[in-house]
């Protein structure tokens, strides 16, 4: 697949996320938070059947036993109450804006050399990721009821950091080149 066509449908997907994300920020955590219980769940599941497989074979360990049943046990209680685990995904969500808000800045220098004019609008977009970022790790409890909303926002706005690095790409190109010819 072409760089060019990957960058500009990874930024048109972000930007359609970002929007439904949005609209529904409640929903949007919610869901985050129910997957993981799921996850957790099967993961737990799976660890059950592998100690009942292995008990044929070995002798039982009790704690592989109960290291299902926490587990089991742990997703069966977020995916029952999604609000359980909002903190922890907010600050795993913001952590995420930090660490692609700071990508951004650092591409934006690299678009800036390159001669891109629009460099800054990479720039502001990574600053505003990295101060989204930091307050959700600083604060989540304060954002756990903006939390989708801005993350939505976030991915939004990191879409469109796609959608404007994709039309400096071809400059960046030819700056590498020259570079390497140097």
């Amino acid at each position: 697949m072409n760089d060019k066509f990957s960058l500009a449908i990874s930024g048109i997907l972000l930007i359609i996320l970002g929007v439904i994300c949005i609209a529904n920020p409640i929903e949007t955590i919610e869901s985050l938070a129910w997957l993981i219980g799921l996850i957790i769940l099967v993961a737990g599941a799976l660890r059950l059947y592998l100690a009942i497989r292995a008990n044929r074979l070995m002798p039982v360990r009790k704690s592989r036993f109960i290291s299902a049943g926490v587990l089991i046990v742990a997703g069966i209680l977020i995916m029952a109450s999604p609000l359980f685990t909002t903190r922890a995904i907010t600050v795993i969500a913001s952590l995420y804006l930090l660490v692609e808000g700071f990508v951004i800045l650092v591409q934006s220098i690299s678009y800036r050399k390159a001669g891109f004019r629009l460099w800054y609008c990479l720039f502001v977009l990574g600053l505003l990721l990295v101060a989204i970022g930091t307050i959700g790790t600083g604060r989540p409890d304060k954002l756990v009821s903006v939390a989708g909303m801005l993350m939505g926002i976030a991915i939004l706005l990191n879409g469109v950091a796609y959608i404007i690095a994709l039309a400096g790409l071809s400059r960046l190109d030819h700056f590498d080149d020259a570079e390497e010819l140097e």
